[in-house]
């Protein structure tokens, strides 16, 4: 199997298709396995969704330039439409499938854990810059660590992100 084939496949199949990547010796894999396969049978019917071994299938993770697993692609009518590398909880999967479903731009909020741990960690790298006296590096990085905790819900973060996509990955916008 490889990358041609699954883009013809979501042409003749006339839906969107989640790619999943994966292998049986990947912890997060297994564990996001239950979700994934609970959120596929949600939107069966106008979803599908493929899992690929990669140790089974190494042509298609070459062909798709995976670099980590579980990552997921979502190809529709012979383009890949997004990409996300890394374990997705039941809700960030619910948003993958429904965007796809919609034919929509798909952007996964981070986890509350993840939204914690970035804010968390932004302050700490904040607070090493005071107490090292001013260190502007420092407080930059760490406002970004925040920022990227509260991002999905910042305005002019949604209103650039599309347009900075669409630059940086023309590849993956959709005509």
């Amino acid at each position: 199997m490889n990358k041609q084939e699954i883009f013809q496949y979501s042409v003749q199949v006339g839906k969107p298709i989640v790619v999943e990547f994966w292998a049986t010796w990947c912890v997060p894999c297994r564990t996001m396995t239950p979700a994934l396969e609970k959120t596929a049978h949600q939107f069966e019917g106008s979803v599908e969704l493929m899992r690929i071994n990669a140790d089974v299938h190494p042509q298609a993770i070459k062909d798709f330039g995976i670099l980590g697993i579980p990552s997921i692609v979502v190809v529709s009518g012979g383009q890949e439409i997004s990409r996300h590398t890394g374990a997705l909880n039941l809700s960030q999967l619910e948003i993958l499938f429904e965007g796809a479903a919609n034919h929509q731009e798909i952007a996964i909020p981070p986890s509350i854990g993840q939204r914690v741990l970035r804010i968390g960690s932004g302050l700490a790298v904040a607070l090493i810059g005071n107490l090292w006296g001013p260190a502007l590096p420092l407080y930059l990085i760490g406002a970004s660590l925040i920022f990227s905790g509260l991002y999905d819900r910042c305005p002019i973060f949604k209103m650039l992100y599309p347009m900075i996509k669409a630059k940086l990955f023309p590849n993956l916008s959709r005509t």
